[in-house]
């Protein structure tokens, strides 16, 4: 029996052998890693984890720098606008100036008009020309100058009369006379308007006697006003300014082109103001916008400026009523009247009123909207009852 169990034994080892020989061109199987590690006796507890080693990454290329761009180029700076051009204007013409006039006091000047007078010195330059009758007959003249030094001398200065010294009170001006009837010379203190007496020591030094007149005109008419030294020493000599904190309120407008109403009539081509004994009379030019004056029947001239012919923009007439005072003849100029506008060749009615000597004269149309005048220089005739205009 064991002899048997030998032999089987000994057969399946030859089995064996044969088996394994003929396998022996086989490759063998692949061992998993399980026999692996039974192979190897690594038990689970030393099991250490295999894992595949992940691929390197490549770094991203870094990305080219974008080309900066062209810087703009600045952009040109704006041309500074031209400043716009100051304009001044005097506040008595509407007219425009190189300087600004609008805080001068003006002066009202005396200025003598009868026959034996004439002609006038520097009247030409004055802005506003006031023509009335004194004594009941004889005119005379009182010039508004905003600008004395415009012209070399004004004359011949006369004397001060009452109604002269309320029609300049409403410019606050200096008020320059050689002298002056008593009443004139109390309507001065009256009003409390700025006297200078071109006869007084010291201020007599800036109204000399001009040889010229003297001669041609006589003695009594030769008092002039020397406008350089007049407008650089009256002011301190007076004790007042030349000067204003702001401009005044003198009560005029102007156009270059007045809005008149329909009312307004052509034809006032010819006007004749009649103030006492005398015409003084204005032809329209046209061509020039303006009107001449003549009166005496003869060009009414200025003998500084070459004997050249006075003109107006405006010729306005006022209506007052007047009395007798001591062989003076007083002129109402408070309250209202009325009046006529002649300005580019058509005649206007007009009314004024003002409430007090101080108070700038309101001129308004019949219809009561505001006169605006023409730009330019103005004459301002005083018709009582014995005067009157034609035109």
């Amino acid at each position: 029996m064991k002899r048997s169990f030998s032999l089987i034994l000994v057969l399946i080892m030859i089995l064996s052998l044969l088996a394994a020989c003929g396998k022996a061109g086989e490759p063998e199987p692949e061992q998993t890693q399980e026999e692996l590690r039974e192979q190897l006796g690594i038990g689970k507890e030393e099991e250490t984890q295999v894992t595949e080693a992940e691929p390197e990454t490549q770094p991203e290329p870094e990305p080219e720098p974008e080309p900066e761009p062209e810087p703009e180029p600045e952009p040109e700076p704006e041309p500074e606008p031209e400043p716009e051009p100051v304009v001044f204007h005097n506040p008595l013409t509407g007219e425009e100036t190189e300087e600004d006039l609008s805080l001068n006091r003006p002066y009202a000047m005396m200025i003598d008009n009868v026959p034996d007078a004439l002609p006038q010195d520097g009247i030409s330059a004055a802005d506003i020309v006031i023509e009335a009758t004194v004594e009941g007959q004889p005119t005379r003249t009182m010039g508004i100058f905003l600008d004395i030094t415009r012209v070399e001398k004004i004359g011949g200065i006369r004397s001060a009369r009452g109604n002269f010294v309320d029609l300049a009170a409403p410019f606050d001006p200096f008020y320059v006379h050689e002298g002056g009837s008593d009443e004139g010379l109390q309507e001065i203190r009256t009003v409390g308007i700025i006297d200078v007496n071109a006869g007084n020591a010291g201020i007599s030094d800036y109204f000399p006697r001009d040889n010229w007149r003297s001669n041609a005109v006589g003695y009594l008419h030769s008092v002039v006003a020397m406008t350089e030294g007049v407008a650089a020493n009256i002011p301190e000599l007076v004790g007042a300014s030349a000067t204003r904190e702001e401009p005044f309120n003198y009560g005029l407008t102007f156009a270059a082109e007045p809005q008149l109403p329909d009312s307004a009539e052509d034809a006032a081509e010819k006007v004749t103001v009649r103030l006492g004994y005398k015409n003084t009379d204005f032809q329209y030019d046209a061509e020039h916008n303006i009107y001449l004056a003549s009166e005496f029947n003869q060009a009414w001239v200025d003998h500084s400026l070459d004997n050249m012919q006075l003109s107006f923009r405006n010729v306005l007439t006022l209506y007052m009523k007047s009395r007798w005072v001591d062989s003076h003849r007083l002129y109402t100029s408070t309250g209202e009247g009325e009046g006529t506008l002649f300005v580019d060749g058509k005649a206007v009615a007009i009314k004024w009123a003002r409430e007090s000597v101080k108070d700038p004269f309101t001129l308004t149309y019949e219809d009561g909207t505001p006169v605006e005048l023409g730009v330019g220089r103005t004459y301002i005739g005083i018709i009582t009852d014995q005067g009157y205009t034609k035109y």
